[in-house]
């Protein structure tokens, strides 16, 4: 190997370096495309909700943990406001990053998150401690705005993870609904709000 370097031409062994250099280079610090600079701007958007700010040390995590919690102890329209708030944001800012960015923004962390937490959480709320006693009643005290945030969460989650995951997370949660032991499979589904028809409320949104 020793002996062939030394016996390459120089302009040649030039550009086998440089090649190496710029390889080298486009690995380590690829180009920025399209989707990097919106995906900038989604970031800028949910600083401090999504996305812990760097620039300052005080916010220890992110937003969103905090009011989930609160959410969760409280589960009422008070305790839950900000929340929904920001999650409708966080999904209206999504939609804008377009179709052809959207998708690759679904591998984030902070996103699938967001995404999978949101859906759970809206679901134990409308299920209640006690559970609903029939469909009418599987909306809780979630509003149609609250609805409306479900069904647009849970079409993010399928576009992004696919029908299987969205079937396996719509299994874990619904099998671990409080006062569902006593309900066949397709009560308990009947009773949430995975029995919502979001087509149809997705196409008002």
């Amino acid at each position: 190997m020793e002996r062939l370097i030394l016996n390459m031409p120089k302009g040649v062994f030039a550009v086998l370096v440089l090649g190496v250099i710029f390889a080298f280079i486009l690995l380590n610090d690829p180009p920025r495309t399209v989707c990097d600079g919106q995906m900038d701007v989604f970031r800028e958007a949910q600083k401090r909700f999504l996305f812990k700010d760097e620039s300052t040390k005080a916010q220890r995590k992110p937003k969103i943990e905090e009011l989930t919690e609160t959410c969760r102890f409280q589960a009422s329209p008070g305790g839950c406001l900000e929340l929904f708030d920001r999650l409708r944001k966080f999904a209206v800012d999504l939609t804008e990053l377009g179709s052809r960015c959207e998708a690759g923004a679904g591998k984030a962390p902070e996103i699938q998150s967001a995404t999978w937490v949101g859906l759970d959480l809206l679901t134990r709320l409308a299920w209640g401690e006690r559970g609903p006693r029939s469909y009418v009643q599987r909306t809780g005290w979630l509003d149609s705005g609250e609805v409306a945030l479900f069904c647009r969460l849970k079409g993010k989650a399928l576009a992004f993870y696919g029908a299987p995951a969205l079937l396996a997370f719509r299994e874990r949660t619904l099998g671990d609904l409080p006062a569902s032991s006593g309900l066949s499979h397709e009560q308990v589904i009947e009773r949430s709000l995975f029995s919502i028809p979001c087509e149809a409320i997705r196409s008002t949104l």
